[in-house]
């Protein structure tokens, strides 16, 4: 088996993202990636099971008719700050910041509007599901950054670069674009490249 020798095409340094800007492609260096979603995700349940438990005694107290309309409303309300307060606080955000029609906004606006029709169950009732939509999102979003975060780590510590005085192992991110780099048989290639000689 002969080595490849690789003309590179991207370095590492070009090729570096943010991780809330788009996915990494290559060998893109994609450190911001290693941030976990877990915390974010475990409050959001936090705050989705007790709002859903509210939510079902407003409920029963709603069909049984065994509480004065205050204390059902005030059950519905509870529920409601409960699973969509942060939803409530992102459109206020994103109103305060010049961009206020958003989801976020859209749906506070439609719940607050339901709020005041007198559908109560129905306002947390889309508040909850959209909630639910949103940590189901997220957790995709993470399983997504982990695998790629776990593609990442396969890359290569070193590049073999061809020079004036022999072959010389350096760091990814160093390496030129257009440089020649060598990978033996068995070898992971560290940089995006077209294959010169070898195969």
């Amino acid at each position: 088996m002969t080595e490849n020798v690789i003309q590179t095409q991207q370095s590492l340094e070009q090729c570096s993202v943010d991780a809330d800007s788009g996915p990494c492609s290559g060998s893109c260096s994609c450190g911001a990636m290693n941030r976990s979603d877990e915390p974010q995700i475990t409050s959001g349940l936090k705050a989705v099971l007790p709002g859903t438990l509210v939510f079902g005694l407003a409920l029963t107290v709603q069909s049984l008719d065994i509480g004065t309309w205050m204390v059902t409303l005030g059950l519905f309300a509870l529920s409601y700050v409960l699973v969509g307060r942060d939803i409530v606080l992102k459109a206020l955000r994103n109103i305060l910041r010049g961009r206020p029609f958003d989801e976020f906004f859209l749906m506070t606006l439609a719940t607050f509007g339901a709020f005041a029709v007198g559908a109560f169950s129905e306002a947390v009732a889309v508040m909850l599901f959209f909630k639910v939509g949103e940590l189901f999102q997220d957790g995709a979003v993470a399983r997504s950054k982990k695998s790629i975060t776990s593609l990442i780590e396969l890359r290569p510590d070193f590049a073999r670069v061809q020079t004036q005085s022999g072959l010389t192992e350096a760091d990814p991110a160093e390496v030129d674009v257009g440089q020649m780099i060598e990978v033996r048989p068995g070898e992971r290639v560290p940089l995006d490249g077209t294959v010169i000689s070898g195969g």
